[in-house]
């Protein structure tokens, strides 16, 4: 079975996310994760949040583990139900979610909204890059200390949301290897 994502939590437990869904490493085996049926889809992101909670993202939503129950998130709390691809926690302790194929997210509360739409329809400063679009193929988020949010994409180069603008950076004119990126780590 094909390992998309692995994740050691604060607790030193260690998670794997695959295509045949969630598994924990459980005296000394990996054994599949009980829950919602979204933990038996295919999982493609794993994240800790700040409060130690665990965030799942499989093509069956978004898990939240942790805090009582597993809690599924879906379009009825305004995330999609594809390829959640990438989570991040910024700063103010906000979740971010990448959807394949329909784009970035941002948690409003109990609720999530799409971060670019939100920002070209309030009239920010924010002016949309030139290649973005709902399908941007996020691969990979990180919040940084600074405050900023990074996404790493697949083809459309390397992207920082900080103070309510966005900036990209793309191969050639920027000194990038390639657009195709797909992990960020803060040294």
């Amino acid at each position: 079975m094909q390992v998309t994502a692995l994740l050691e939590d604060g607790q030193t437990n260690l998670w794997a996310g695959t295509l045949g869904g969630l598994f924990r490493f459980h005296e000394e085996r990996f054994e599949p994760v009980s829950g919602p049926p979204a933990l038996r889809q295919p999982v493609l992101a794993l994240f800790e949040d700040s409060r130690r909670r665990l965030w799942v993202g499989s093509r069956g939503g978004l898990v939240g583990l942790g805090e009582g129950q597993p809690r599924v998130f879906g379009p009825g709390d305004g995330l999609p139900t594809h390829d959640i691809r990438a989570l991040a926690e910024d700063r103010e302790g906000r979740l971010w979610v990448a959807d394949r194929s329909a784009g970035l997210f941002r948690q409003a509360g109990e609720r999530f909204e799409s971060y670019a739409a939100k920002a070209w329809r309030n009239g920010t400063n924010i002016s949309p890059p030139q290649n973005w679009g709902e399908d941007n193929e996020v691969r990979a988020l990180l919040g940084d200390a600074d405050g900023a949010m990074w996404l790493a994409t697949q083809g459309h180069g390397l992207y920082r949301v900080r103070n309510e603008s966005i900036e990209q950076w793309i191969w050639p004119d920027d000194g990038l290897p390639s657009n195709h990126h797909f992990a960020l780590v803060e040294d």
